[in-house]
């Protein structure tokens, strides 16, 4: 049987785009600038209207620092019922700025934790 490929959703992606841009206080023309694209390929990636290519998609994760796997979250289909996988997936659907702190926390809990071992 074969798998049902993912669809990739360019509206929700382009969404997800804007709003970390907007997040991180950066125009449209200075993020395609540091993406190396043009204004008008960035609006129609935000608005859904455009798929990045591949060294695109990469660039836009790199350069506003959050994951790939952030910017595909609203329409990834993978879920696995193993521990790493449910934190992960919880992980995922924070914004940056919720995964920093839960981030903060983690590394204090598990100080602690290894602190009463």
């Amino acid at each position: 049987m074969r798998k049902k490929p993912v669809s990739f959703d360019a509206t929700l992606f382009g969404r997800r785009v804007r709003a970390v841009r907007n997040e991180r206080n950066l125009t449209r023309e200075q993020l395609a600038e540091m993406c190396e694209i043009s204004p008008v390929h960035l609006r129609n990636i935000e608005s859904g209207n455009a798929l990045p290519s591949m060294p695109i998609f990469m660039a836009l994760s790199n350069v506003l620092k959050v994951s790939p796997n952030y910017l595909t979250q609203d329409f990834a289909t993978c879920v696995s019922d193993n521990e790493h996988d449910r934190i992960t997936q919880r992980i995922l659907k924070a914004t940056p700025k919720q995964a920093a702190i839960i981030d903060a926390m983690l590394a204090a809990a598990l100080e602690q934790l290894s602190d009463a071992e």
